[in-house]
C-alpha cells in the first residue's frame, strides 16, 4: 500500500529539548549554541501561542516569525563545525520542515495534539502488554 504523505513539520517541543541538551553539554561553544537557540525557539512557542488563542492575526504571527526564523537559521549555519556539526546541517539543510506551520495553516510547530491524541491507547497498551497477533492488533486499532 502506497501512503501519501502531506507535508512534513519537525516538532519545536522536541527541538527546544534537543537544544537543551546543547546547554547542558560541556564544550562552551556547544553551550553557547544552545543558548541562542533557545531564544528565538522560546519566541516562537509564545508566538504560536498567542496565535492559537486569537490574540495574533495569521498575517501578525507571520511577520513576527520572519525574523525569529532568519535568526534560527543563521545560528544553524553557526553551528557547522561544532560538536552538534551533523544536527546543526540536517536542521539547516531541510530548514524549510522547520517552518511548515508558517505557510500551512492546519499545521501546528509541535506535535503535542498527536501525542494527546494518542496517550489513552498507549496507556491502555501497557498494563494489556500489547497484542501478540495481527488480528488482536487490527481489533485494538479499531476500538
Amino acid at each position: 500500500m502506497f501512503w501519501k504523505c502531506g507535508p512534513l513539520q519537525w516538532c519545536w517541543a522536541h527541538l527546544k529539548r534537543d537544544f537543551q541538551a546543547f546547554i547542558d553539554r560541556l564544550g562552551n561553544q556547544v553551550k553557547r549554541l544552545g543558548h541562542d537557540l533557545m531564544r528565538p525557539t522560546r519566541e516562537l512557542l509564545r508566538a504560536w501561542s498567542r496565535h492559537r488563542d486569537r490574540t495574533l492575526s495569521w498575517l501578525e504571527f507571520q511577520q513576527v516569525m520572519t525574523p525569529i526564523r532568519l535568526k534560527v537559521e543563521s545560528l544553524l549555519l553557526r553551528g557547522h563545525g561544532t560538536a552538534v556539526d551533523g544536527m546543526c546541517r540536517e536542521l539547516y539543510d531541510h530548514h524549510e520542515w522547520l517552518s511548515t506551520f508558517l505557510q500551512v495553516p492546519r499545521i501546528e510547530p509541535t506535535n503535542n495534539a498527536a501525542k494527546r491524541s494518542l496517550r489513552h491507547a498507549v496507556i491502555w497498551r501497557k498494563p494489556s502488554f500489547g497484542t501478540k497477533a495481527a488480528s488482536g492488533s487490527q481489533n485494538v486499532s479499531v476500538i
